[in-house]
């Protein structure tokens, strides 16, 4: 055993590690502060220093690492943190992966302390982190586009989940360096709440923009006047200029209910380009939960440029003033795979965007559209024949959790319905099949009867000798009572 295997030995068991802390939540302490998180912080360190004699050890014998240290940690709500032990925390911190510091206000009235966290863009712009792949910065109203972008380009390559809803700094630039610097990888996304977020973010985060290449004739030509279609290039054709700013003023009733009718302005508006620096952005396609709730300056076009999230399975868009019907009917034509969805306070709403994702997303197990434009009733009345084994509730328009999930209902009904309309074709086709056999042996029937009376009356003629007679009313006669007989 070697003096080195030895001293990481000690060192473990001074520390009584193992494989050290890797889940702390000191979450609602409001009396922890700053020299709680620089223990925690001088722990850390002296962890990560045993952990790296491990890691040498284990790459020596020709062993996989493992992930040490610290790999989640909590801590919302803790409103006496400095800045410094913050910095320090993040310093030596080297392996976390989850990091939660929001704003807690369903226990500030217990205690009528203050429990907003002090992180701010400062902290996110200097330390070094670079491991993250959820955070959680809900509600820290010191951060703003420049600290939540810095974090974006330090964690990009393995980013998963961000939350940073109720941030009043950030804008579309942040859904712009999401768009640019996460794409495919991102798959949950909180920015409920960004009140300065506008149609421009939302449609460069679910666009692709990429340059594309086509082949004509052998030749290798690009899309468009020898370029590739950048950003917001695409976006004016797709929605028109007139769509593209705040866009409270619009009119609803341009769209239809397909991609057809919603494209159908291609005016330009050159100041977009400023706006975006990113102008061939990936796109954030992949995203499976997202939730837009109270940005009011998102209307029809945002909501049309989610259409093409093809992979999300929860969607929360409440209290979105200015959307109608018809983006969301496009919506449930495209985003087959929702399982929850929260569309409540949507007042341009009616029933008829229930009725198609009752009718297209069969996986639906909560659909939420409370203080829409149709009662309680009319939403049971829309959801029972189309989903008919989900459990609507009789008060609220909404549907309520079941013993199993509704998912495994809806499948069987679907399957069910499946069944029976192939069994009507085979039905069918089986009747078809009958009459048609029928039909041929009647034919065959017929044709067989005449040759038989053919042969009998000339087998007739030739035994009697009749042929003079042939012609004649008598011989004619006479035939007849034969085939009779």
């Amino acid at each position: 055993m070697t003096l080195l295997h030895l001293t990481a030995q000690e060192q473990a068991l001074d520390l009584r590690l193992g494989d050290g802390l890797k889940y702390v939540d000191i979450s609602s302490n409001i009396l922890l502060g700053g020299p709680t998180v620089q223990a925690l912080a001088a722990y850390e360190a002296k962890a990560q220093k045993v952990h790296a004699l491990t890691r040498r050890e284990n790459e020596a014998l020709g062993k996989k690492s493992r992930v040490l240290g610290l790999v989640d940690l909590k801590m919302n709500g803790l409103s006496m943190v400095t800045t410094l032990a913050l910095m320090e925390m993040w310093k030596a911190c080297t392996s976390l992966q989850r990091f939660q510091m929001s704003v807690e206000l369903s226990t500030t009235v217990l205690h009528r302390k203050s429990m907003m966290p002090h992180i701010s863009d400062t902290i996110l712009v200097e330390a070094q982190y670079f491991s993250l792949q959820e955070v959680s910065l809900s509600g820290c109203c010191l951060v703003s586009d420049a600290g939540v972008c810095s974090l974006i380009e330090k964690c990009h390559k393995q980013l998963k989940s961000i939350n940073i809803s109720y941030l009043n700094n950030v804008t579309d630039l942040t859904m712009y360096h999401l768009a640019e610097y996460c794409g495919p990888g991102l798959e949950t996304l909180n920015v409920s709440g960004c009140n300065k977020i506008t149609n421009n973010g939302v449609i460069a985060l679910c666009t692709d923009n990429r340059p594309r290449e086509v082949f004509v004739y052998g030749e290798n030509s690009s899309i468009g006047n020898g370029s590739a279609t950048n950003n917001m290039d695409s976006t004016r054709k797709l929605f028109g200029s007139e769509y593209l700013g705040d866009g409270i003023d619009e009119d609803p009733s341009s769209y239809g209910g397909s991609i057809a009718s919603a494209v159908r302005s291609h005016k330009s508006n050159p100041s977009l380009d400023a706006l975006n620096p990113f102008h061939q952005s990936p796109g954030c396609l992949k995203l499976k939960t997202l939730e837009l709730n109270g940005n009011y300056r998102i209307t029809d076009p945002g909501v049309v440029a989610l259409s093409n999230l093809k992979e999300i399975v929860t969607l929360s868009i409440r209290n979105l003033d200015n959307v109608s019907d018809n983006p969301l009917l496009l919506m449930s034509q495209s985003c087959r795979h929702l399982k929850h969805l929260d569309i409540s306070g949507l007042d341009l709403v009616s029933i008829e965007v229930v009725k198609a994702f009752a009718t297209h997303c069969y996986k639906l197990e909560t659909f939420t559209c409370e203080l829409c434009n149709f009662t309680a009733g009319d939403y049971a009345e829309v959801v029972r024949p189309r989903l008919p084994l989900a459990l609507p509730n009789g008060l609220h328009s909404k549907l309520d959790p079941r013993p199993r999930p509704i998912l495994e209902y809806n499948r069987y009904v679907v399957e069910t319905r499946e069944m029976q309309r192939k069994a009507w074709v085979l039905t069918s086709f089986g009747i078809y099949c009958i009459a048609w056999g029928r039909l041929r042996r009647c034919k065959a029937a017929r044709k067989q009867a005449i040759r038989t009376i053919g042969t009998v009356w000339f087998d007739y003629r030739n035994r009697h000798r009749l042929q003079a007679l042939w012609g004649s009313k008598n011989a004619r006669l006479r035939a007849a009572n034969v085939l009779q007989v």
